[in-house]
């Protein structure tokens, strides 16, 4: 399913017009994005080894 898609989709299940039910699909995948992006990951620099605790 490709967005245009959920969109209809969400537009057929609900009481929403098609650019209400397109800033919801927006809103949401924004949404999980930004938080992904906060995930902190480790970094390493090249030529580093990565040290065992204990």
């Amino acid at each position: 399913m490709n967005k245009v898609q959920l969109i209809q989709a969400l537009k057929d299940a609900t009481d929403l017009s098609k650019s209400q039910a397109a800033a919801v699909v927006d809103i949401f995948f924004n949404g999980m994005a930004d938080e992904l992006a906060i995930k902190k990951l480790p970094f390493f620099k090249a030529g580093q080894g990565i040290e065992k605790d204990g």
